[in-house]
């Protein structure tokens, strides 16, 4: 569905919905306890979003924060 942003965890078979993001997911990556997704709007807004790990299995990632700045697609 547009505008619901999952992840399916391939290890326990769940899904999992991400909140705070609308739009489609273009680059993913998880490290240090925390999710990061740019979705399409990044080239033009510059927005990463970011959610970190928590210990309940009903809501595995909680919202945390964006980070902006970003003018490029390209982020090193």
């Amino acid at each position: 569905m547009f505008g619901e942003e999952k992840a399916f965890n391939v290890q326990t078979s769940k899904d999992l919905h991400l909140n705070e993001v609308v739009g489609q997911v273009c680059a993913m990556t998880v490290g240090y306890g925390m999710l990061f997704a740019g979705t399409i709007t990044f080239v033009q807004s510059g927005s990463i979003y970011v959610w970190k790990a928590t210990d309940t299995e009903s809501d595995p990632f909680t919202y945390f924060t964006s980070m902006e700045g970003c003018h490029s697609g390209e982020v090193t």
